[in-house]
């Protein structure tokens, strides 16, 4: 992420926000929203989201 960081501050920022706002406190718990990210990885084939 530090290049993200160093190329395009403002999006790094962007993106961020908007993870921490998927994994806050709701309807589903932590784990379950973890194991969904790793199921969207794994089917989209992303080495590096892993």
């Amino acid at each position: 992420m530090s290049w993200f960081n160093e190329k395009t501050p403002d999006v790094a920022k962007a993106f961020s926000e908007l993870r921490n706002s998927v994994y806050k406190e709701g309807a589903l718990d932590l784990r379950t929203k973890e194991l969904i990210s790793v199921t969207a990885s794994v089917l989209m084939r992303c080495e590096r989201c892993i």
